[in-house]
């Protein structure tokens, strides 16, 4: 049975992602600093601020060359790089994305009804 998630790409090749106090950082080679990023674009009042590490020893991700950190919207309950969901449910250091696993990007919002939308043109990463 093929499964297929909606999640959004956080860190790409070299990025750093930082878990901490709740918020997502990003640091990168053109950054000095961990940059913490601007989620009120789309996340709800349950999940903003409330991105945890599922463990406290890893809350920092290096993403290897070919690979990339994915987060899902429901922070609370989201299976996503910060652990394990399709290997190993005992590996703490996180799950990348192959760049062969992404299959395409989600344009239409349609959950709550109240916020159908045309999904903004972010820049993606060029996976051509």
């Amino acid at each position: 049975k093929e499964e297929f998630y909606i999640k959004r790409i956080i860190g790409i090749p070299g990025d750093t992602v930082i878990l901490e106090d709740g918020f997502v950082y990003l640091k990168n080679a053109t950054t000095k600093e961990a940059i913490k990023l601007d989620e009120k674009l789309y996340l709800n009042d349950i999940n903003f601020g409330n991105t945890k590490a599922f463990s406290n020893e890893f809350t920092e991700f290096v993403v290897p060359e070919n690979s990339y950190f994915i987060l899902g919207d429901n922070r609370t309950a989201s299976a996503d790089s910060r652990r394990s969901f399709l290997e190993d449910k005992n590996d703490k250091n996180g799950f990348f994305i192959q760049k062969d696993l992404i299959v395409g990007k989600a344009w239409v919002a349609i959950w709550p009804l109240k916020s159908i939308r045309i999904l903004e043109d972010i820049s993606y990463p060029n996976f051509d």
